[in-house]
């Protein structure tokens, strides 16, 4: 148990020193937004530590956290597009202001 521990720590360490800034790079061109850029990346993280400390050790450890990364992006992209349906998909009649002078 404590060498799978070792292992784990080793591999969240590692995750933080060598992936963060390139994944939050890359969130930052899918999103042309750092808010949101930063919002994302804070998800894959919480992906990744979470697999992570549940005892997951991948064999590539680089193929799978980019592969976290990209489903996590997938995820936004598809909520972000439902929100914006959600918005533009309205009827502008239920935006108009009656003229009280009438």
């Amino acid at each position: 148990m404590q060498k799978t521990d070792e292992i784990r720590d080793r591999l969240i360490n590692g995750f933080t020193e060598n992936y963060m800034e390139k994944l939050f790079y890359f969130c930052l061109k899918k999103t042309g937004n750092s808010v949101e850029a930063e919002d994302l990346i804070q998800d894959i993280s919480l992906q990744v530590i979470t697999a992570l400390s549940k005892g997951t050790i991948p064999t590539n450890f680089s193929a799978w956290v980019w592969r976290i990364t990209r489903n996590r992006y997938s995820v936004w992209a598809k909520e972000k597009h439902s929100r914006n349906e959600s918005v533009t998909g309205s009827d502008i009649g239920d935006y108009e202001i009656e003229d009280e002078e009438i």
